[in-house]
């Protein structure tokens, strides 16, 4: 098992138009994509046939500490979408991903955000 610490993200649903027209949230899903491969090669970690990955979801600063520690480690329920959170961890690397055949993701929330890849 690795540990990266970084916030999940997920893919963003890119157009024809993202080539020019550089949209925001696909600027900076490439930048933390150039970052978790970075992370991930420094640790030796390389996507194979079974995947099994942890996303946990920082928790709002707005919540109060009585909440936060309730919902530490819960299912995340809402936004964003675990298949999508997924696609950017098999997309990052550039190759196909037609080859991974056993896939097991959970999305949790943490008190800082971080993906756990076994």
């Amino acid at each position: 098992m690795i540990v990266i610490d970084m916030d999940p993200m997920p893919a963003p649903r890119m157009v024809r138009s993202d080539k020019w027209a550089k949209r925001p949230v696909v600027t900076k899903y490439f930048a933390w994509r150039q970052e978790f491969v970075m992370k991930c090669n420094v640790a030796g970690w390389k996507l194979g046939p079974h995947l099994r990955v942890v996303f946990y979801v920082p928790m709002p600063k707005s919540w109060p500490e009585k909440k936060k520690l309730e919902m530490r480690g819960a299912f995340h329920r809402q936004r964003p979408d675990l298949d999508n959170m997924v696609k950017s961890v098999c997309d990052a690397f550039g190759v196909d991903d037609g080859y991974v055949h056993t896939l097991h993701a959970v999305k949790a929330w943490g008190i800082k955000g971080r993906i756990e890849l076994y």
